[in-house]
């Protein structure tokens, strides 16, 4: 997960500083337009923020299990092994896997995973509780205070797929949102970014993915 925490890191100063950056703007001497254009664009890069770690953290876990010398696919949670064969189904052919597979039982693991077929440009918190469903890490019990429970991450998918998708423009975006109901969005998802990297690293501290008899 290291790597997934790095990324939390710099993306999460990133983020802060583009923001202080809106902040510090006074509105009066500043062009509306692109002063919407700018909060607008805080909602990408959050929507940025929230697909890497999600997807970095399901790459951790999956080069988790495969790198484990006691673990293969035969004692793994049932759910994960669901997953691990739809991934094989729908991410490599017969002849791939055959040619490149040394031992089924360990190399199913990791040749059937895609990163990035993880998030097709839609996740948010339900998707993560799907993600949690199957691989068996907690999603529970974050303080509500600090993230919402991950609620922010809606809005940005919405936001994000309402930009990628010109449904709307930058300025129409922008002009929805304060510049405090942005900085409550962006704290929400980055105090539930972090929750949920914990608890995944606890996870995978603990080995949760093993099936228990």
């Amino acid at each position: 997960m290291e790597e997934t925490k790095q990324i939390v890191l710099s993306r999460k100063n990133e983020i802060n500083n583009y923001f202080d950056y809106i902040n510090s703007i006074n509105e009066d001497d500043f062009d509306k337009t692109v002063f919407k254009i700018l909060k607008a664009n805080l909602l990408l890069m959050l929507y940025n923020f929230v697909e890497s770690v999600v997807s970095n953290s399901i790459d951790a876990i999956r080069n988790n299990i495969y790198h484990d010398s006691e673990t293969n696919f035969d004692c793994l949670k049932n759910e994960i092994k669901i997953q691990i064969l739809k991934d094989l189904k729908t991410n490599s052919s017969p002849e791939e896997f055959v040619k490149s597979c040394a031992l089924i039982t360990k190399d199913i693991i990791k040749l059937s995973f895609k990163k990035e077929k993880i998030s097709k440009g839609n996740i948010d918190r339900e998707i993560i509780s799907e993600l949690s469903g199957i691989y068996g890490f907690n999603i529970k019990n974050s303080n509500y205070q600090e993230t919402g429970h991950g609620e922010s991450l809606t809005t940005i998918k919405m936001k994000r797929n309402d930009l990628a998708h010109g449904t709307f423009s930058f300025a129409e975006i922008g002009k929805e949102y304060t510049v405090n109901d942005l900085e409550k969005i962006k704290n929400e998802t980055i105090n539930y970014l972090i929750f949920i990297v914990g608890e995944i690293e606890d996870y995978l501290e603990n080995k949760r993915f093993i099936h228990s008899n």
